[in-house]
């Protein structure tokens, strides 16, 4: 239905502002303790703001399940990238970091795309993700190589950061790394496209139970 799309798609943004302002508070909580001495620095659970970050990506997982089962996930995926736009705005604003005009060009950009799926995106379709249908998916080899080479590439990433890690660590050098970020910037990003489709798999499987009346997870083992 385009009213459950329009309204998962909403639910989207909302989410994704949400989840940038809860990951803002909680560097700004980090950001704060950097700077004080370590007798003075105060522990995340005692931290007002990083507890109401916590709060606010609990809040955003659960607000998930709905956007999982109404929403496509090739608009859900790019969608995500307003989170980049909000984090962007949410970082200056709460955090404190600075915004310069890259960072203005690229939050137009991605926004500009994400209204154009909005917009676009939607694909009337008859088509119901059922249990036997997720099942033969994943009995397929072109399926196993895939999951292997992905797996193969996030536990090398992971093993190239903790050599650098602990290069890092032998030298003295306590400062930030862009390229450590970098490479767990892929390799979260990795993990949430691969979470997603699991994840959007689950949530029609419970659609299918709840409005369809179609109990397949019973016959969830091989």
């Amino acid at each position: 239905m385009v009213e459950g799309f329009s309204l998962g798609v909403s639910v989207a943004v909302v989410n994704s502002f949400l989840r940038a302002l809860g990951s803002s508070l909680q560097r700004k909580h980090h950001t704060k303790n950097r700077l004080r001495n370590e007798s003075e620095q105060i522990k995340e659970w005692m931290s007002f703001d990083w507890l109401l970050g916590f709060a606010l990506f609990l809040i955003v997982q659960a607000a998930n399940g709905f956007v999982l089962a109404n929403v496509p996930t090739l608009v859900i995926a790019p969608l995500g990238g307003l989170g980049l736009v909000f984090n962007a705005i949410l970082a200056f604003i709460v955090a404190g970091e600075s915004l310069d005009a890259f960072d203005l060009v690229g939050t137009l950009l991605i926004s500009f795309g994400a209204v154009m799926i909005s917009i676009y995106g939607y694909l009337e379709s008859n088509t119901v993700i059922s249990l036997s249908v997720v099942k033969h998916m994943l009995s397929r080899q072109s399926v196993h190589v895939w999951a292997a080479l992905m797996w193969t590439g996030q536990v090398s990433w992971l093993i190239v950061a903790a050599v650098l890690r602990r290069r890092r660590f032998l030298a003295g050098i306590r400062s930030e790394s862009v390229v450590l970020g970098c490479i767990y910037c892929i390799v979260a990003s990795i993990f949430s496209s691969q979470s997603t489709v699991l994840a959007k798999c689950g949530a029609e499987l419970v659609k299918n139970l709840v409005i369809h009346s179609q109990n397949e997870l019973y016959n969830i083992l091989p």
